[in-house]
């Protein structure tokens, strides 16, 4: 494996030496073709485990219900607020009430649900206080709470119990109660201004929480295929026919809400610019999404290159980093990586990096994600003296995908690999 990496840096260092100096660190042209290939392996380089205060949920595809307690990070729970958009034109004559339902549509994600099959409780309130956004602001957060409205119990209007397993992740529908359906039907009949004006609609409606009664496991929703279904039957000829009014989020106030509880001391974080060591979580760092966790690497050492006065080209940089799972199905295959600097400020114009898994397929133990650090460390390289560089590991769908990640520091082998040319 080590023979055929070097024969492609060769190949590459060959590509370089022809082209223009924009590759050469320092001020003159290596002309000699007597060179030599150096692997660089013992760039300090340093984890952490940071927690951003909030992030924002309702901004997302996906809406979350479940939770799970885990003696890794603690207790959680997820639930689901959302208003309806009720603006409807189509007309009522000769119709007749049947029943209203709730239909909530997976997207296909689940966590903690491996090989497991369970019943699980479906829970919808109706909310005694309005949601709604943060004033000024046009969004909620994992932790937010309105006041009267996320922060009490509201009516259950309807609890169903279904069977849950991996392979069987499939849309639920709840039936509601005809008190709650009749009203909301008589009033689209007598063109109540809840139908023509969303701000009546939303003071009539207050809103809905959806949840897991004792959750075991996380799933996720579809944002936009979520409804509210009055069904009804056309009475006005013998030959009857169904029409449905359907109802969905739209524009409406939505969100993921988040419950942490019964956290792990070692991932407690006082204070906003607290960052925990890897010393201090056995040599690693996490991710968790959702709750905010994410890993931290002090890549500033690679200017440790420089320090000898030596010129080089840099032919070839790569990011190694272990895990700690030997499933493929229970890490991301890939995480997304950010160029940041002291004041966690992007440093790149907002371009993303990308780890990938790679696999052990014979033994299933040499496993790890990888990614070509050539730019990044161009980039650094390329930098006055005295600034601070790090990277910033998330998985995707940081903000509402609550999947974990732990990774190895350096006692674990993680690394950052940069293959020199010099005379």
């Amino acid at each position: 494996m080590r023979k055929e990496r070097v024969i492609g840096v060769l190949v590459l260092c060959v590509g370089i030496l022809s082209c223009s100096e924009s590759s050469v660190i320092g001020e003159d042209f290596i002309e000699s073709t007597d060179y030599q290939i150096t692997l660089n392996n013992s760039i300090p380089i340093e984890f952490t485990t940071v927690r951003f205060d909030s992030l924002i949920t309702s901004q997302s595809d996906r809406l979350l219900i479940g939770g799970q307690n885990d003696t890794s990070f603690g207790d959680l729970n997820i639930e689901t607020y959302f208003l309806l958009d009720l603006i409807e034109s189509e007309s009522t004559d000769n119709l007749q009430y049947d029943s209203i339902t709730l239909t909530i549509p997976m997207d296909g994600y689940s966590l903690y649900l491996d090989d497991v099959t369970i019943r699980q409780t479906v829970v919808l309130e109706q909310l005694v206080g309005e949601l709604e956004y943060l004033e000024d602001e046009a969004a909620l957060y994992n932790y937010s709470d309105i006041e009267g409205a996320t922060d009490v119990p509201g009516t259950i209007l309807a609890e169903r119990e279904f069977l849950w397993a991996t392979d069987r992740i499939r849309d639920l529908e709840m039936r509601l109660p005809d008190l709650f359906g009749e009203d909301l039907f008589n009033r689209l009949e007598n063109d109540d201004d809840i139908f023509s004006d969303q701000e009546e609609a939303n003071e009539y409606l207050k809103g809905f929480r959806l949840y897991l009664k004792d959750p075991a496991f996380i799933v996720g929703l579809s944002r936009d295929s979520l409804k509210l279904t009055i069904h009804t039957t056309d009475i006005s000829s013998t030959s009857l026919s169904n029409i449905d009014f359907d109802f969905f989020i739209g524009l409406q106030p939505q969100y993921s809400k988040f419950s942490h509880t019964n956290i792990p001391d070692a991932l407690v974080v006082e204070e906003l610019d607290d960052e925990i060591a890897s010393d201090n979580l056995d040599d690693n760092a996490y991710i968790i999404g959702g709750l905010g966790y994410a890993t931290k690497i002090d890549i500033t050492g690679v200017r440790d290159l420089l320090l000898d006065g030596e010129e080089f080209i840099l032919a070839d940089a790569e990011l190694k980093i272990r895990w700690f799972e030997h499933e493929q199905e229970k890490y991301p295959q890939t995480l997304t990586v950010s160029l940041i600097n002291e004041d966690f400020a992007d440093v790149t114009g907002g371009q993303t990096f990308t780890l990938n898994q790679v696999f052990d397929d014979e033994y299933g133990r040499d496993n790890y994600y990888l990614m070509d650090a050539t730019q990044i460390v161009e980039f650094i390289l390329n930098q006055p003296f005295g600034g601070e560089y790090y990277l910033l590991l998330t998985a995707s769908d940081f903000n509402t995908s609550p999947t974990h990640v732990i990774l190895g520091d350096r006692s674990s082998d993680s690394e950052i690999n940069i293959y020199t040319i010099k005379n």
